[in-house]
């Protein structure tokens, strides 16, 4: 069963485009909470990354569904960066998750897979719409 249009950009505009989001990186699955395998501040502590603040543009149609359609919002414009002191070098990302706050608090939002991603001596840019969060819709409006 498909969502409608209307409560599709409701669910993206409430989750998503209202606020700041935080993103954190992970280098394996990071489980149903969203808690595990943070990628690392550096190779010599067991000291996490930090949360960069997102956002995230209105909802747009999607056509990538295979069995329909969907709206979908992507990362703005700026995209997100952690520099070369802020995240170790070589680490290799897998997942990505979206937060309600900046802290090791908060509540996960979103856990994704992504394509593998390795942080090199500059550190890791996730660039202005490689990440979008789409939901299927029945039928965009004409």
């Amino acid at each position: 069963m498909a969502m409608s249009e209307t409560l599709a950009d409701s669910v993206l505009n409430a989750n998503l485009t209202t606020g700041t989001r935080y993103m954190w990186l992970h280098t394996g699955d990071p489980g149903s909470t969203g808690s595990q395998n943070v990628a690392l501040f550096s190779s010599e502590s067991t000291d996490l990354i930090h949360r960069e603040p997102v956002t995230f543009g209105s909802p747009t149609n999607d056509t990538g569904f295979t069995s329909g359609e969907g709206r979908k919002v992507l990362l703005s414009s700026t995209g997100v960066e952690w520099t070369s002191t802020e995240i170790e070098e070589g680490e290799v990302i897998k997942y990505f998750s979206f937060w309600t706050s900046s802290g090791t608090g908060g509540t996960a939002m979103f856990i994704s897979a992504t394509t593998s991603k390795q942080t090199s001596a500059d550190g890791v840019t996730i660039a202005a719409e490689d990440i979008e969060v789409a939901i299927e819709i029945f039928k965009k409006s004409v």
